[in-house]
């Protein structure tokens, strides 16, 4: 997750460089608002990559719960397959 965040920010700083071969365009537009975070369930020394336990707090879509799903004291599966490595993609403005 890590070096997929080097890669993307990389690539997202030279689609959002003014004068450039995207300047103008939706790409650049795009580059320029777009803002990455990456989750997982291990914990990152480095603190670039957020511990899916957060996951809930920044997107409140992950505490819906269909009524009869819903289980009496159940908490967010953080290490469930599907946000042990998730990324959220939003935009500034």
């Amino acid at each position: 997750m890590r070096e997929l965040d080097h890669i993307s920010r990389i690539f997202i700083e030279e689609m959002a460089k003014d004068n450039e071969m995207c300047s103008g365009t939706i790409i650049h537009k795009i580059a320029k608002d777009i803002k990455f975070t990456y989750y997982h369930n291990k914990i990152d020394r480095h603190r670039i990559v957020r511990p899916s336990t957060e996951i809930i707090k920044s997107d409140k879509r992950f505490n819906l719960i269909n009524p009869s799903y819903k289980v009496a004291g159940a908490v967010f599966a953080s290490d469930a397959p599907f946000v042990r490595g998730c990324i959220s993609i939003k935009t500034d403005s």
